[in-house]
């Protein structure tokens, strides 16, 4: 699992939680933008994406970005990033760093550029928010729009992060409403609202039963079936917990 500010954070997993190691990264205002492959962990510094062993902490630049990276994620041995820029744009790269493909994302806003990731897999379908069309956008692989999923509790001011609930549905953090929700992206509606974590900043799919979704002081679990509380975790105060992922 990751928290971070300036620092790594690894630790056990719910529902015993425990403090393991922590690597400490090298940019004084790092964004929480991090995902792994295999024994690595790769994490944004300023425009550029660093990869850190988990084993031997062994850091080298894995690819340098001339637009503001807010998301990534691996998949089927690809790196998939949602870049900020007018319009925002999708790309895809192979695991040595060399571009094979980007796409306009038609989404404008710039309050996304706050927290967790906008992005997640639904099998070969790539979930992103799109904040200005208040909507889910769902793309093929290949960046072939699939169908814009209209989602009510997106608005023009929302700050979300998602990830993957079931295979046809994604669950969303909203920080400004103070809400995590379940949507449906084949029947359009949403399935749970949850207001257990006040200002949830990310969100993370953890075994086949539970949600994690993380402020700046706590850890909480959900039920993805039902969005009822299941435990929490108060964490150090000497940290903002960012982005919360599992790794494996």
């Amino acid at each position: 699992m990751f928290y971070g500010v300036k620092s790594i954070s690894l630790c056990g997993m719910p529902h015993s939680i425990k403090f393991v190691k922590q690597i400490v990264v090298r940019a004084m205002k790092p964004q929480s933008v991090v995902c792994q492959h295999k024994n690595r962990i790769l994490y944004k510094e300023g425009l550029e994406l660093s990869s850190c062993n988990k084993e031997n902490f062994y850091t080298e630049k894995f690819l340098r970005s001339d637009k503001i990276i807010l998301s990534m994620r691996v998949y089927n041995e690809k790196l998939y990033v949602h870049h900020y820029s007018t319009p925002h744009t999708l790309s895809m790269y192979d695991m040595n760093g060399r571009l094979i493909n980007t796409w306009a994302h038609n989404d404008t806003n710039g309050a996304m550029t706050a927290y967790g990731c906008k992005m997640s897999f639904l099998g070969d379908q790539i979930a992103t928010a799109n904040i200005s069309r208040c909507c889910i956008t769902l793309y093929k692989l290949n960046g072939e729009v699939i169908r814009n999923v209209p989602c009510y509790i997106i608005t023009k001011k929302s700050r979300i992060t998602l990830c993957h609930g079931n295979d046809d549905s994604v669950i969303i953090a909203d920080d400004k409403r103070s809400k995590v929700s379940k949507l449906n992206l084949r029947t359009e509606k949403i399935e749970w609202e949850s207001s257990e974590v006040d200002k949830p900043r990310c969100v993370s799919r953890y075994r086949e039963d539970l949600v994690l979704v993380a402020n700046s002081k706590s850890v909480s679990a959900l039920d993805l079936q039902t969005g009822n509380f299941t435990v929490y975790f108060q964490m150090s105060s000497l940290y903002s917990y960012l982005e919360v992922h599992v790794f494996y």
